[in-house]
């Protein structure tokens, strides 16, 4: 994804913007969801969303960088 199109993503996801193209490419890729879920879960954190700790897990991460 493109430096443009994550700042289309946070435009989105801050109710700026609409659009179905950055949503649908968004379906199509395991990375993409994960960066929207990432983005979701810091736009709510700011907010003062989030009342129960949220899931996280990089242990898939960690153990790849460590092999």
């Amino acid at each position: 994804m493109t430096i443009h199109q994550r700042e289309k993503l946070s435009a989105l996801l801050d109710g700026h913007i609409e659009g179905n193209e950055i949503v649908m490419e968004l379906v199509d890729n395991a990375t993409e969801r994960e960066r929207w879920f990432r983005y979701q879960l810091v736009g709510a954190v700011i907010r003062g969303e989030t009342t129960t700790q949220q899931p996280f897990d990089i242990s898939a991460q960690v153990a790849a960088q460590v092999a």
